[in-house]
């Protein structure tokens, strides 16, 4: 799906006129989700400047076509890791690519999400699916799967919910950084640490075997040389009728962020 600007506006005064609905979700969506082994020098760059410590030696690289979202079609693509805030667990979101504005925009302004305008490509015939993610003609994911593996054995990123007992997965528990840079210089006017839940049922899922291509371009790059240890592939909905759990953890203003945001968004 190619990037499109939105016709919605004025998107300069988003607070006054946001160019979204505050409540959204999705139906029937689809997603190729690896789960790589990666380095803890790179697990550290990756939650460098956060205050989330990692549960996991693992992140998700993730392809998701969205095209039944309420803000309008999107796909979506990024980087994940589990980790852990106060005793609660969730998955880091590195950062996020998307097709439109408004997919951007309402991830950013509302949760804090580290979305990313980009080119995000989800092509699937039979069960074989190839999902590219360029940005600015360079090339950032390229990942193709074969569907037909059972998913009895196969690895998953941090079980964090039982799927027997409701459908859940671990992706539906998101903790965020939510922050509103100041214009002095190492200031944040506000921040925030966000628990979110988006209330995801899993109505299939299989696995399979795949290959993942990561590009050189520092949005990717702190990822690092990683091993697929396991490829899902999942439909369903989330949000809407299912409900969803939003929680703010830690709140602040006027922070100082020229320490880690580790030591200033101590619990």
């Amino acid at each position: 799906m190619t990037n499109q600007t939105s016709d919605l506006s004025p998107l300069s005064l988003p607070f006054f006129a946001p160019p979204y609905e505050p409540i959204w979700f999705c139906k029937g969506f689809k997603r190729v989700s690896l789960v790589c082994d990666i380095g803890s020098d790179a697990m550290s760059v990756l939650l460098a400047n956060t205050p989330f410590e990692p549960t996991g030696s693992r992140c998700e690289i993730f392809t998701d076509d969205l095209s039944g979202h309420s803000l309008g079609g999107f796909n979506e693509s990024g980087v994940a890791v589990p980790v852990s805030y106060d005793g609660v667990q969730g998955i880091f979101h590195s950062v996020v690519f998307v097709t439109t504005d408004v997919a951007m925009i309402a991830g950013r302004e509302v949760f804090g999400y580290p979305k990313l305008i980009a080119d995000v490509s989800f092509e699937q015939t039979g069960s074989r699916i190839v999902c590219t993610t360029t940005r600015g003609g360079a090339e950032l994911l390229h990942l193709e799967c074969e569907l037909g593996r059972d998913l009895a054995g196969v690895e998953e990123l941090a079980p964090l919910s039982d799927r027997a007992s409701g459908g859940e997965w671990e992706w539906t528990h998101h903790l965020l950084v939510k922050s509103i840079p100041s214009p002095h210089e190492g200031k944040a006017d506000f921040l925030s640490v966000i628990y979110r839940n988006i209330g995801g049922r899993v109505l299939r899922a299989s696995a399979g075997d795949a290959t993942l291509r990561l590009g050189t371009a520092k949005e990717v790059a702190p990822v690092g040389d990683v091993k697929v240890v396991a490829a899902h592939y999942l439909e369903g909905d989330f949000g809407g009728d299912r409900g969803t759990d939003r929680r703010t953890l830690y709140a602040a203003s006027d922070v100082d962020t020229t320490d880690q945001q580790r030591n200033n968004l101590a619990p």
